[in-house]
């Protein structure tokens, strides 16, 4: 089931991604009335391995992997955090920073949990199991992915509405 999981979810992400990447001029737009290509690009590029992340840590959870899914989130959030301060406090870039930190601190966490969980992801693609997923979880999508995309857009939001030294 994780395996199907995992594929399913990471195709459907990457999808996104992709079709952020190729959009990213009409999001811009869209979004913040400026040319910020280079922003939503970034954005496009956390969302795999945030998803990767993200899948690994609850493998780990219904697998009963508490010290493993503490170092996991301990890699995204602490090294994250360390990576989006270094660049913006001491280096002096912009907001794309705290793309960039997510970015590398979350794609180490979710190599660090696909090796964590790989022995569960073995068992292959399976069309029955992603049946019983689909019927109980589709009616949750919506949200999920409004509430994903609050996640990434606030900071770019709070981002036009003061100086980078507010936010």
């Amino acid at each position: 089931m994780l395996a199907t999981a995992l594929l399913v979810s990471t195709g459907l992400t990457l999808v996104a991604a992709l079709a952020l990447a190729f959009f990213r001029e009409p999001v811009s737009d869209l979004l913040f009335g400026t040319n910020e290509v280079r922003l939503v690009a970034l954005v496009a590029a956390t969302l795999v391995p945030l998803n990767t992340f993200r899948f690994a840590t609850e493998a780990m959870r219904v697998r009963f992997q508490a010290r493993h899914y503490l170092v996991t989130t301990a890699i995204a959030t602490l090294l994250g955090t360390g990576l989006v301060i270094l660049f913006v406090a001491v280096l002096g870039y912009g907001v794309e920073s705290l793309f960039v930190g997510s970015l590398i601190a979350n794609g180490l966490a979710a190599a660090y949990g696909l090796v964590i969980v790989r022995d569960a992801l073995w068992g292959g693609f399976s069309r029955r199991d992603l049946g019983i997923m689909l019927r109980y979880g589709l009616p949750l999508v919506p949200t999920t992915l409004l509430l994903w995309a609050l996640a990434l857009v606030d900071r770019v939001i709070l981002s036009r509405l003061a100086d980078l030294d507010a936010v």
